[in-house]
């Protein structure tokens, strides 16, 4: 094995160990494990930084006070849940399909199964198309919370949807395409005063993103970075959202004209002329799921901050 693969395994481990222990960690809480539930937390918060045999060494060293506090099928149902959750991200990373907002167990029961049997690329884009029916793009809930600053893009977000149902493909996906960049600058206006900055956590961001150490730390913002400044504030599911991230920043944002990859929907280049393909339904499709990422966002982040409430975050 040459050392890309090595130093590939040994992210993708380390993916997993980081997937796993927060999981434990939600567990231990939801059932009031008192003395390690301090323990853990301060193990999280190191993760990252530490080696990889240092980390697993913690691990070891606390593995008996977790199995004293946890029965034997919570750890399993939880160890079981996160194995599912990996897999299915990698099986996404693998056939690029930007399904991280999607959530349903079904759903995910298939991909999983096409992606252990390592069906071919036309296989799986034929089944997510089949899947994804017009009912189910129909039934996107596309709006935005804090409507005060957002209603606007109702009219577009509708065009884009009614476009696609209509099988204008170049029209709805070229529309996604042109929203996204306003999209997500909107999202970054709204919430970058609550944002926690932690350039620790940025640098292991970019390192994911596989950029310099201080790319996202520029005061030089792009749209895309500041999605990942958005996406540093995630407290839960971390690691489906760097996955999702990982996908906009290599494909739809990319300028790499030779080395693109034509089957996806990639937003400079398309603005900019360099991509004609993209009047497909798997184009279209691809490009209103990364709305629906963005969206899915807001969300989140509405609900953490509480936008528009008493309790908006900050400290008066």
């Amino acid at each position: 094995m040459d050392e890309d693969n090595k130093k590939k395994n040994s992210n993708i481990k380390m993916d997993g160990v980081v997937e796993a222990l927060s999981i434990v960690s939600e567990a231990t809480k939801k059932i009031d494990v008192d003395s390690y539930t301090n323990n853990i937390s301060s193990t999280l918060s190191k993760v990252f930084d530490d080696d990889f045999w240092k980390t697993i060494d913690v691990i070891n060293r606390n593995f008996d006070s977790i199995i004293k506090k946890l029965s034997i099928s919570a750890m399993a149902d939880d160890m079981k849940d996160m194995w599912i959750t990996c897999s299915y991200l990698m099986a996404l990373k693998d056939y690029k399909w930007p399904l991280y907002s999607l959530n349903d167990s079904d759903f995910i029961d298939v991909i999983l199964d096409l992606s252990e049997k390592r069906v071919s690329q036309n296989v799986m884009d034929e089944t997510v198309i089949a899947i994804l029916t017009n009912d189910y793009i129909k039934n996107l809930n596309f709006k935005f919370n804090y409507q005060n600053e957002s209603r606007n893009w109702s009219p577009i977000l509708d065009e884009i949807i009614i476009s696609y149902l209509h099988g204008l493909y170049f029209s709805s996906t070229s529309l996604s395409m042109c929203a996204i960049s306003g999209l997500i600058n909107d999202l970054f206006t709204k919430y970058d005063d609550y944002l926690e900055e932690n350039k620790e956590n940025l640098n292991i961001l970019a390192d994911f993103l596989e950029l310099s150490n201080n790319d996202l730390n520029s005061k030089n913002k792009d749209e895309k970075r500041k999605l990942a400044l958005i996406v540093n504030d995630i407290d839960i599911g971390y690691f489906r959202w760097q996955n999702a991230l990982y996908y906009i920043f290599k494909d739809v944002y990319t300028s790499k004209t030779k080395n693109y990859d034509s089957n996806q929907p990639c937003r400079n280049l398309i603005c900019h002329g360099n991509q004609i393909n993209y009047g497909t339904k798997e184009h279209a499709l691809k490009a209103i799921l990364c709305i629906d990422i963005v969206i899915w966002l807001d969300n989140y982040m509405y609900e953490k901050y509480k936008m528009g409430g008493i309790d908006n975050g900050q400290q008066n």
